[in-house]
């Protein structure tokens, strides 16, 4: 049996956010465990690669890569990442930590979001 670090209706309450907030590992794990818990028939993988990058998070079906910023980026570097996702048709998404801490839920709702709109109306992710 899978454990549900956070069970359905619960919302993160100011005590548990203050004892995440310096662990972004346990934030990503949090999000990841949401994220495969409403993502229904979309396809996730963490860690995964395309190219020389390493995303985050990855939607396999609707070609969209999710990174979750821990400190600002380098310019050029993101400037080479986008180009590279952008010749391979590959959208991407930032999220925050602070959005994954304040608002969990609505945060992978939207990334459920941005990864369904890049998919064709008939793909079963509209039915679930």
């Amino acid at each position: 049996m899978d454990y549900d670090p956070m069970p359905a209706g619960a919302i993160m309450d100011p005590a548990s956010a203050h004892v995440v907030q310096g662990h972004p590992d346990l934030l990503r794990a949090l999000f990841w465990a949401e994220l495969r818990r409403q993502a229904g028939s979309l396809r996730f993988c963490r860690n995964y690669p395309t190219g020389s990058f390493v995303h985050d998070f990855y939607c396999l079906n609707a070609r969209l890569a999710v990174r979750v910023e821990t400190a600002p980026a380098d310019p050029a570097a993101e400037r080479v990442r986008s180009e590279w996702l952008t010749r391979g048709n590959i959208a991407a998404l930032a999220v925050s930590m602070a959005d994954i801490r304040e608002d969990l839920r609505g945060t992978v709702a939207r990334v459920l979001t941005a990864a369904r709109k890049r998919l064709p109306h008939a793909h079963p992710a509209f039915s679930a």
